[in-house]
């Protein structure tokens, strides 16, 4: 007798983007928002709009923190939970392009469990 196993539920969407855009009153902890989060936001956006039909199934959101604050902005890439961090908000096209339309790790923006704040 074979076993079947059942498949992996899939979300609503295949990649779903999340990129913190949130802005804190703390000059000290500014936030991604501070660090051009929206602007890497709409990038993101655009460079979907621009792919097409090759991009359904896939969403970009905008979050509040996520918490790596001196990292931002940052972003996640569910459901596999995959962190990236932005440099400039150029970066964020790279993770459209390699992560959610290539489906391969951006792995030169790939954010670490092990990475330090700065």
């Amino acid at each position: 007798m074979t076993r079947q196993t059942p498949e992996k539920p899939r979300g609503f969407y295949r990649h779903h983007l999340m990129i913190c855009t949130n802005r804190r009153d703390n000059p000290a902890r500014p936030g991604c928002g501070a660090m051009q989060g929206e602007e890497a936001f709409q990038k993101a956006k655009a460079a979907l709009r621009a792919a097409g039909p090759q991009a359904q199934g896939v969403q970009v959101s905008r979050t509040g923190c996520l918490g790596r604050c001196e990292l931002g902005p940052v972003a996640v890439v569910y459901p596999d939970g995959t962190w990236y961090r932005c440099i400039n908000p150029e970066d964020m096209i790279t993770v459209v392009e390699q992560h959610l339309l290539e489906d391969r790790l951006a792995t030169t923006l790939r954010l670490t469990d092990d990475m330090p704040d700065p």
